[in-house]
């Protein structure tokens, strides 16, 4: 079953356009500009704290042109439906090889961005690496949240075991920075 969502009139008429012309890339080309807007539709449906917009849009562009060379104008079902699919598993497979491995609380989600701002806030002011009191005393919480997030965080990161970093938070002798560019153990 079609779903009427994606059935419109000028689906058949751009593939008697473009089918005349050379097959192959011809074809694909006018088919994703005609689409390219499914690129950006997919991008908002995926769109999460930690991904950026126009990677989401690349990889479904990625999806679109998948769509656009595999895609047999025989079959009955519309182009919209069988790009849209396979622009929605482009995305899932990104999605789910850039997201955390470990679900983080939600409330602890929202505020890793504060931790990380108040922490770089910290850094600028006290010229070193801050403690959590000082980094909740910035935020105005308790120390046992920052606690909380950077430890949210740790499990969330995946370092190799042969990482320096990896064999102290395996031991449990330090936590990453919150913020930092690379996961590695703070000496607070």
């Amino acid at each position: 079953m079609v779903n009427p969502v994606f059935v419109e009139e000028h689906t058949p008429s751009l593939f008697a356009r473009a089918l005349p012309e050379r097959e192959g890339h011809g074809r694909a080309d006018r088919l994703v500009t005609a689409y390219a807007y499914l690129c950006r539709r997919g991008a908002r449906k995926f769109w999460r704290i930690g991904l950026e917009r126009c990677d989401l849009e690349q990889v479904a562009a990625i999806g679109l042109i998948k769509a656009s060379r595999r895609f047999e104008p025989s079959s009955e079902t519309p182009f919209e439906a069988y790009a849209w699919l396979t622009i929605v598993g482009e995305l899932m497979h990104h999605v789910r090889d850039h997201e955390r491995l470990v679900r983080t609380p939600r409330n602890l989600k929202a505020l890793e961005a504060n931790v990380g701002r108040a922490r770089d806030a910290c850094v600028a002011r006290l010229g070193r690496e801050p403690r959590d009191i000082e980094v909740a005393a910035e935020m105005g919480v308790a120390e046992r949240t920052v606690s909380d997030v950077r430890r949210a965080l740790a499990s969330a990161t995946v370092l190799p075991l042969d990482d320096p970093g990896a064999r102290a938070l395996v031991s449990g002798s330090s936590l990453p920075k919150t913020g930092s560019s690379s996961p590695t153990p703070s000496r607070a």
